[in-house]
């Protein structure tokens, strides 16, 4: 197994956070003794995981201010009724509910009519030039029998 390849999946962090599955964690803790670089590893993120948690609680570590101002206090949650759940509709509400009016997306319903006319405009002009292709061709055709017409006919004159 790469070690290095292991280390950046981030099992380690997973780890001290205990977002791991058991079957991570049973994997992890099997090969931290055999390997110095898992211990390392763990130790260093321990550790910055102790200082983001010891910034945090002696407040090294500013929230933005928007979240003091809206984030509610435990125990003053509003409890969502039936009716207010089935309208959406709340007086402090400062979210907007995102309505869906058809699974395509909305650009489509006009670029289809564009597409449409210049399918079909690209099959007049297909149209056109193998016409006037194959009137090209008639004509150089009937120039060269002409030409052979016209030698022909030349040849007795010029004794």
């Amino acid at each position: 197994m790469q070690i290095d390849h292991y280390l950046k999946s981030g099992i380690v962090e997973a780890y001290v956070n205990g977002s791991a599955t058991p079957e991570q964690a049973a994997e992890f803790e099997q090969l931290l003794p055999e390997h110095a670089q898992l211990q390392q590893a763990l130790e260093q993120c321990m550790a910055r995981f102790g200082k983001l948690a010891w910034a945090d609680e002696h407040r090294l570590v500013h929230k933005p201010g928007m979240f003091n101002k809206t984030a509610p206090l435990p125990g003053t949650y509003h409890a969502v009724t039936e009716d207010e759940a089935d309208t959406g509709s709340r007086e402090d509400s400062d979210f907007v509910a995102a309505t869906v009016s058809s699974p395509t997306i909305r650009v489509h319903k006009y670029w289809r009519g564009v597409f449409i006319a210049v399918f079909f405009l690209s099959k007049l002009f297909l149209g056109l030039f193998i016409y006037y292709l194959v009137q090209y061709q008639s004509a150089v055709k009937e120039i060269k029998r002409l030409e052979q017409q016209v030698s022909t006919q030349a040849a007795p004159v010029a004794r």
